[in-house]
């Protein structure tokens, strides 16, 4: 969440903010956004269909530091459009 060009970690209950946490930017100098996918096989599934899966991909934003070596995690969101954005307004 953005407010005020601040940088909160944020979690939301029915559209609603439930928790906030600000995400100092200090010592920050490169934001980084890494895709995960995560995938399950159904092996319980019937015989019709044996590779019958299921995929959720995530893209998770990182705050870094000069040498990388500190690595803050903000959120995870499951559009990159959204990570873009962010991204795009804390480019330097």
């Amino acid at each position: 969440m953005i407010k005020n060009k601040k940088l909160y970690r944020s979690q939301f209950l029915f559209g609603n903010v439930i928790l906030k946490k600000e995400i100092p930017l200090q010592d920050s100098t490169d934001i980084s956004i890494l895709i995960y996918q995560g995938t399950q096989k159904f092996s319980w599934s019937s015989m019709a269909r044996p590779d019958q899966g299921y995929t959720v991909n995530s893209n998770k934003l990182y705050v870094l530091n000069t040498k990388h070596t500190i690595k803050k995690a903000c959120n995870r969101y499951p559009k990159r459009s959204i990570s873009k954005s962010i991204c795009s307004t804390y480019s330097r």
